[in-house]
Formats: structure tokens, sequence, C-alpha cells
């Protein structure tokens, strides 16, 4: 319950997840983009090539599409970067 709790944010609404991730870079901002985007873009590919993102049942039903839709538009941008 703790991690889906934990990986819930991937599953919030863009606005929000946008929020999220822009305070994941100003935590890491010691590092050029060129250095934090790939490996970024490496976590974020590891979670999309999960089967499950999710435990627990109820968690993928309430977000395991808007978190891989959310996954996906993130590295997307990291890409462009």
């Amino acid at each position: 319950f703790l991690l889906d709790f934990d990986l819930s944010i991937l599953g919030a609404n863009w606005n929000k997840y946008e929020y999220y991730i822009q305070n994941i870079r100003k935590e890491y901002k010691i590092y050029p983009d060129f250095v934090y985007n790939p490996a970024r873009k490496k976590v974020l590919e590891s979670f999309v090539k999960r089967e499950q993102l999710y435990f627990s049942d109820k968690y993928q039903e309430l977000f395991e599409e808007k978190a891989r839709q959310n996954l996906a538009r993130e590295i997307k941008l990291l890409t462009q970067k």
C-alpha cells in the first residue's frame, strides 16, 4: 500500500504531475540538463517497462492508465530538450 501511495502522483492530472516534475527538477538542479534528462528518462522508462505500475487492484484501477500517459508525456519532453 505504501508503494502505491507513493507512486499515486504518477496518475495525477497533468497540471499536478507537471508541478511535481518541476519540483523534482529543482531538487536535482545541481545537474545540468545533459546529465539530468537522460538519467530521469532512464528511470521513467524503467517504470513504463513494468507490467503493472501499482501493486493493488484499486490503485491500478484508479491511476494506471493516467500514470502511463503522464510518463510517456514526460519522456517525450525529456527527449525534446
